[in-house]
């Protein structure tokens, strides 16, 4: 799961998280809604009051799709989100909570940055990694991953850390205002 890493560092500095692996998805058919609606089946079944939903590219428009749809959602965090099927785009209404994009520059493997024009419609707050890839958002690093996209000049651990040092400083701040 490429979003493991991530979690289970974030455990290690008391933040309590949750990971899904979606089952309604193939490489090819993303069905983006329905992962949305596992997430807040997922949700419902742990307790959890006050959600940060996060997601990393697909995941990312699952996670925003959830946050939209679930009146008790915290915040939302995305991790080079990729809009597939145009989905964000499509939606009428901004998130009403708080909201983080982590980007890497455009590239074929986050659709070109295709989540920005949802970002600019919301004027969304978003932190670009000049230096990342579409893999640096997922951790563990897959170096499959960087024979599609493209590896970096900068070493993969100085990439991530800075990712997540961004990330936790933002979900603590988050959880400061419960």
């Amino acid at each position: 799961n490429s979003q493991r890493g991530w979690a289970l560092q974030w455990l290690d500095h008391g933040i309590a998280t949750a990971v899904i692996s979606f089952c309604n998805s193939t490489l090819l058919n993303g069905h983006h809604a329905r992962n949305a609606d596992d997430l807040i089946a997922l949700r419902h079944h742990l307790a959890i009051k006050n959600p940060i939903y996060a997601g990393f590219s697909a995941g990312g428009l699952a996670a925003y799709l959830a946050a939209l749809e679930d009146g008790d959602t915290r915040s939302y965090l995305g991790f080079d989100s990729v809009d597939s099927g145009n989905l964000a785009l499509k939606t009428s209404t901004p998130l009403t909570v708080p909201a983080l994009f982590l980007m890497a520059p455009p590239s074929s493997c986050n659709a070109k940055n295709n989540f920005f024009p949802i970002i600019e419609r919301y004027d969304y707050p978003v932190q670009t990694f000049s230096q990342a890839t579409h893999c640096h958002f997922e951790f563990p690093y897959d170096t499959r991953c960087a024979w599609i996209c493209g590896k970096s000049k900068v070493d993969v651990v100085e990439i991530q850390a800075r990712i997540f040092n961004s990330a936790t400083q933002w979900i603590r701040e988050q959880s400061d205002k419960q």
